[in-house]
C-alpha cells in the first residue's frame, strides 16, 4: 500500500491490481442501447402519469359518490366528462386532469411509433407481432439488453484474442 497519494503511486498500483487479477470486468452500453432505454423508460413514466391521473380523477369522483367503474381503452374521458357534465364546481378541478390526461395519451403514442419503428427492422421481436403491443415493447426491451450483454462479452473475446 502506498502511503503518498500521487498519479505515479495510482499508476503502480493499478498495475499491480491487473498483474494480480483483483478487479472485475465491466459490461458498458453503446449509444444505441442508452437511446432505446431512454424511449422505453419515457414511455413507462408517462403510462405511470396517465394511471396516476385516471386515479386522482376516480378518486376526486369517489367523494362524492360517482363512481366510473372498470374504464378500458377511451371510455374513461367521456365516462368522467358524462359523470361532471352537470356539476361545473366538479368540472373545474376535473377538466384540467383530463386535458393533461389527453395531452399524454398523445405522448404516449408518439413514444409507441418510435419504439415500434425499430422494433419492426428486428427479425426476432417480428415473429412476436401477433401478441399484444406492450408485451412487444417488453420483448424490445429484453432483446435489446440481451443485445448489449453479447455485444459486450463479444467485446471482451476480441479483446481477448487481440493480446
Amino acid at each position: 500500500m502506498q502511503i503518498n497519494k500521487s498519479d505515479r503511486n495510482d499508476a503502480v498500483g493499478i498495475t499491480r491490481i491487473m498483474q494480480c487479477g483483483w478487479y472485475k470486468e465491466v459490461r458498458v452500453e453503446d449509444l444505441d442501447s442508452h437511446a432505446v432505454k431512454a424511449l422505453l423508460v419515457s414511455r413507462a413514466l408517462l403510462v405511470k402519469i396517465k394511471r396516476d391521473l385516471e386515479n386522482q380523477v376516480r378518486g376526486l369522483l369517489k367523494n362524492l359518490g360517482l363512481i366510473i367503474g372498470p374504464a378500458k381503452m377511451n371510455v374513461f374521458a367521456s365516462s368522467a366528462a358524462e359523470l361532471i357534465e352537470n356539476r361545473p364546481e366538479l368540472a373545474v378541478a376535473i377538466t384540467p386532469l383530463l386535458s393533461a390526461r389527453v395531452a399524454i395519451e398523445q405522448q404516449i403514442a408518439d413514444l409507441d411509433r418510435k419504439v415500434m419503428k425499430p422494433a419492426r427492422s428486428n427479425a426476432q421481436v417480428r415473429q412476436f407481432m401477433t401478441t399484444l403491443a406492450s408485451a412487444l415493447l417488453r420483448l424490445f426491451a429484453f432483446l435489446q439488453r440481451s443485445t448489449t450483454l453479447r455485444a459486450s462479452k463479444g467485446q471482451e473475446a476480441s479483446d481477448s484474442m487481440s493480446d
